[in-house]
């Protein structure tokens, strides 16, 4: 039987970039829509406007998934686990960005 080296949840990484490029389109839209069609009489605008608040939560949602995957893969104690010194190394990292 063949052992897979990496294994993902497809998933989660194409979900995830369904929500990039939905963020990058709506940012384009955003800076490109005239002024005239924003009117809050528009169905289509306000579905548009709805689904775009929602990139940022689905982006944040499967990276937490992947992040807490790959570290329950691992049966370490919290303390021993390799993933947490990364991930606190990459958060402080951001905050001198």
């Amino acid at each position: 039987m063949l052992k897979l080296l990496n294994s993902r949840i497809i998933f989660l990484d194409l979900l995830r970039a369904f929500a990039v490029i939905a963020m990058i389109q709506g940012h384009t839209v955003d800076i490109l829509l005239r002024q005239s069609y924003r009117g809050k009489d528009s169905f289509i605008y306000y579905l548009w406007n709805f689904n775009r608040g929602l990139t940022a939560p689905i982006f944040l949602f499967t990276a937490d998934c992947v992040f807490t995957f790959i570290f329950r893969n691992k049966k370490l104690p919290f303390t021993e686990n390799p993933r947490v010194k990364k991930g606190l190394i990459r958060g402080t990292e951001f905050q001198f960005y």
